[in-house]
């Protein structure tokens, strides 16, 4: 009862993704932005500096990415094995009609 099977402990090996991360690039961003906006620098450099300071954020959010990219093709693995279970539970019952379609009206 207390022994772990090899997917269980490989389970608990996967790095969980850090969204706090994410959300601290967001505020590095606007704080970036902010601090530009108060330099007194020419049109050509205001408009450089903020290419390099989206770029840069844009770089690391795709390095985050990267980092957790194991982690967050786990997480999308088990919410869609989650939907087919529920899906495949719900046309055993003869009450209810599964349905992927999108009805537009």
């Amino acid at each position: 009862m207390g022994t772990l099977s090899r997917e269980d402990s490989a389970m608990r090996d996967v790095k969980r993704p850090k969204w706090w991360m994410l959300d601290a690039l967001v505020v590095l961003m606007v704080a970036l932005f902010a601090l530009e906006h108060h330099q007194h620098l020419s049109v050509g450099w205001h408009h450089l500096a903020l290419l390099l300071i989206a770029l840069a954020i844009f770089g690391l959010a795709a390095f985050w990415a990267r980092i957790y990219r194991g982690a967050l093709l786990e997480d999308d693995w088990m919410n869609e094995a989650a939907t087919d279970q529920r899906r495949r539970r719900i046309s055993r019952d003869g009450r209810y009609k599964v349905s992927t379609a999108i009805r537009f009206k």
